[in-house]
């Protein structure tokens, strides 16, 4: 392990006496007194790192480590830094907040939804982080610091390495050959060409890769472009030659020019030993394929694997197959770069399945007494952790059926109370066990269960719900021949709602439900994709509960031309069925409602975990000392006397909006 001083402050701990495939490294922000790590590491390398920290900055002046992704090499030592007494916080994305929350980290912690945040730690250091679209982990950030100007980019600008890593950044196919390697998308460029223009970093600080200072726009300008560097090829009779010559440049950037021609000179065929080679004869395609099979053979899947990802490219636009020998070792060539790719990989599927660590967490508020499966409350977090804020072509393809039991009240009436509970119990274990690999299962209220479904579009969730649904009803095991019903949503659907106000389980279940409603009209066994409802983009949702239908399509007609999307009812009841369905941002109350009063409906929701915190607002023609305190007690903060002015209440709900947005992802 060496420590290198890059000068105002920062310094780069990485390994120097084994030679990796590409670099890894921590950094230590320092001021005076205090300072922060970012990417703390992988647990491998925190024993050699400790002492060269502590000679610079005593572990316990530490006052954050940064987390720039989920993955181990970037924070599977987290454990061992509270354990060698750091006291200071964890700084990570919401959507990387799994690898923290439910590891074996016990101390404090602090997220951020949001696309960017400040942190200073001390009078004159001031941090900026930014969550990075387009890496391949939803948690992606990097991080700004202003006294340096360092850019520390996490995964981005990664390099494949070799003993002279530092003269990296002269060879920039080693960059690309990393961007390639870890399938960063073009959605990191435009941000990153960005980033440069607001805040011009003078250095470029990432992971996994040495600082890069004299090519900053260079690189930055490929982001973004995955486009084929030849693109005339297709026009080429030398089109076999002109792929392997643009394979030869790769290689020989990533490794160096003597250890390619070494190679190549050990090729069988004279023509293949040219860094250019002329292949326009009948005998062309057969001598490309007998390329690649020799750099197999002569270097192994380490060097196909650098490849890889050029090759496809430039195949891919040329019409023609990829050669053999990179489906053939396809999952050696997955591990040929230290491993890193298949973890990324299996990361990006596991993110969505159940992990050890979560179960043992806390069974008892997580998980359902009756099935075994995880509750709603978890469903709920599980999503916001392991979702991304990002843009909708590069959202996961996600897909989620509700899975409803038909007809438990009848069960509990013909057996007994008991029998809807067992009969859950064993459609749990039923469900389970027609689980596919990619499904994770929840048991929400009531007879309602939730699966998620990654990699699935709606054709096939429905297929799956089919299946289901079939296979429950020519069931013997349970107490009676019973049905169930199901409504499918995909991530898609949700899209807008999500991007705008960054809630994903309302803007979700907002859907669900008006589906589940539908079941109700469509009969017992029925599958439902598809409902009128629609997530625009809006100022926020509004439910309005007023007995006079005339004021209700007065206040409606003023909210919609405010922006808000506005839900009125008449009653009491309707009241708490739309508010359960729509989980509104705001509520609108008269005091004089049918069924039950305004003050009633509030003290109802007051008893639901899901509505209890949705503001709620009096207008009514009756505003007396006794139902200004009524209104105290039960929380309500605003109350108005008819007649009101539109505007007025326009801003009371847009301040109440922005409130519950700060609470929420500061």
């Amino acid at each position: 392990m060496k420590c290198t001083d890059l000068g105002n402050g920062v310094y780069r701990f990485g390994i120097v006496e084994t030679t990796l495939p590409y670099p890894s490294y921590s950094y230590l922000i320092k001021s005076d007194s205090n300072g922060g790590i970012v990417d703390p590491g992988s647990k491998d390398r925190f024993t050699a790192m400790l002492p060269l920290l502590n000679a610079l900055l005593p572990i316990e002046q530490l006052t954050f480590l940064i987390v720039t992704s989920e993955l181990p090499d970037a924070c599977s030592s987290l454990p061992l830094w509270g354990k060698a007494g750091f006291r200071g916080k964890v700084i990570v994305h919401d959507s990387a907040a799994l690898s923290v929350r439910y590891g074996e980290w016990e101390g404090s912690f602090t997220t951020f939804h949001s696309e960017k945040i400040q942190i200073r730690f001390d009078k004159n250091r001031e941090l900026l982080l930014l969550h990075t679209p387009g890496l391949p982990t939803a948690g992606s950030i990097c991080c700004f610091d202003r006294h340096s100007e360092s850019l520390f980019s996490g995964m981005a600008f990664g390099s494949i390495g070799r003993e002279t890593v530092d003269e990296d950044e002269k060879a920039p196919d080693r960059v690309a050959a990393f961007h390639d390697q870890f399938g960063l998308t073009n959605a990191v460029g435009p941000f990153l060409r960005t980033i440069f223009e607001e805040l011009k970093p003078t250095q470029i600080l990432p992971r996994n890769g040495p600082p890069i200072r004299e090519t900053i726009r260079n690189l930055a300008a490929m982001y973004g472009n995955q486009t084929n560097n030849n693109p005339d090829n297709t026009d080429s009779k030398n089109v076999y030659g002109d792929i392997i010559a643009e394979t030869n440049r790769r290689l020989a950037d990533v490794f160096t020019e003597d250890d390619l021609h070494s190679v190549l000179e050990g090729m069988s065929h004279p023509a293949l030993r040219s860094m250019t080679p002329n292949l326009e004869d009948e005998a062309a395609e057969r001598l490309f394929h007998s390329y690649f099979d020799e750099i197999n053979t002569i270097k192994g899947t380490l060097w196909l694997s650098v490849i890889k990802s050029i090759v496809q490219r430039e195949t891919d636009s040329a019409g023609i197959p990829i050669p053999e020998v990179f489906t053939r070792f396809e999952t050696e060539i997955s591990r040929g770069i230290g491993g890193l790719t298949e973890e990324i990989k299996t990361l990006k599927t596991q993110i969505f399945k159940l992990q050890k660590s979560i179960i043992e967490a806390s069974d008892d508020q997580l998980k359902d007494q009756v099935t075994g499966l995880y509750n709603e409350v978890f469903f709920e977090e599980y999503l916001s952790s392991a979702l991304p804020t990002t843009a909708k072509n590069t959202l996961p393809n996600i897909s989620f059926v509700f899975i409803r039991l038909d007809g438990i009240v009848d069960l509990n009436q013909q057996y007994g109370s008991k029998a809807g509970d067992s009969t859950l119990q064993g459609l749990a274990n039923f469900l389970m066990n027609m689980k596919q690999e990619n499904a994770v299962f929840f048991r929400m209220n009531g007879p309602l269960f939730a699966c998620l479904l990654q990699d699935t579009d709606k054709e096939n969730a429905v297929e799956y719900a089919g299946r289901i649904k079939e296979a429950v009803g020519e069931s013997d095991q349970f107490i009676d021949k019973i049905s169930v019903s199901a409504a499918i949503v995909v991530l898609t659907e949700i899209t807008d709602a999500y991007l705008e106000t960054e809630r994903l389980y309302s803007s979700l279940m907002k859907i669900a439900k008006e589906r589940i409603k539908l079941l109700d009209k469509m009969g017992p066994g029925s599958i439902c994709a598809k409902s009128n409802i629609t997530l625009q983009r809006s100022s926020g949702t509004v439910l309005l509960i007023e007995h006079d239908p005339f004021e209700a399509d007065l206040f409606r007609r003023i909210l919609e031309r405010e922006g808000f999307e506005t839900h009125p009812v008449t009653n009491g009841n309707q009241a708490i069925e739309q508010a359960d369905l729509y989980r509104p941002d705001v509520i609108i109350s008269e005091i004089f409602i049918a069924q039950m009063d305004g003050f009633q409906i509030r003290k109802r929701m007051l008893e639901s975990p899901d509505l209890k915190n949705i503001p709620y607002i009096i207008i009514s023609r009756e505003k007396s000392d006794a139902s200004v305190q009524r209104a105290h007690d039960l929380g309500i903060k605003y109350f108005f006397r008819k007649p009101v002015m539109a505007t007025e209440i326009a801003g009371v709900i847009k301040l109440l909006i922005q409130e519950w947005t700060r609470e929420h992802h500061s």
